[in-house]
């Protein structure tokens, strides 16, 4: 008998969904999670079809008790879980590159020069907290740094 595909969800969707509960209304959501009103009802309507049921009641003007439905209510302490967890997958790996080195491009007009140029790439003060910062463009001398 093979095994039951799973639903495929996102951090996104269960990020908007945590935030509604949080927060009680769509638009304060959106706010604190730097998306559009629609972005966040669009994610949540996504995680619904997902699932196969509805976890907000969809309402115009002030609530004064929880937008979520009873499955809302049930997937909520899951969803804070699984974002939890997701968390820590990503953190998994974080430690590990902060030993690396991280190039940066930066696609800078020639009308600058070089004596300006240099100046941003090695002065110090701009790389407070970030030891073992350096710069490099190609075609000129790597300037010592920090």
């Amino acid at each position: 008998m093979p095994a039951p595909s799973l639903p495929s969800l996102s951090t996104d969707q269960l990020a908007a969904f945590v935030e509604l509960a949080r927060q009680g209304s769509l638009r304060t959501a959106a706010e604190t999670l730097f998306i559009t009103e629609q972005g966040i009802r669009s994610r949540l309507i996504a995680l619904e079809e997902r699932l196969g049921v509805e976890l907000y009641r969809k309402s115009r003007g002030m609530r004064k008790t929880t937008p979520l439905t009873a499955q809302g209510k049930r997937l909520l302490p899951h969803a804070m879980a699984f974002l939890e967890r997701a968390k820590e997958l990503r953190d998994l790996f974080v430690a590990e590159e902060a030993g690396r080195d991280v190039g940066i491009v930066l696609a800078i007009p020639s009308v600058l020069g070089e004596v300006e140029l240099k100046a941003v790439a090695v002065d110090p003060a701009s790389h407070a907290g970030r030891p073992g910062l350096s710069a490099s463009w190609p075609g000129h001398a790597t300037p010592r740094c920090c």
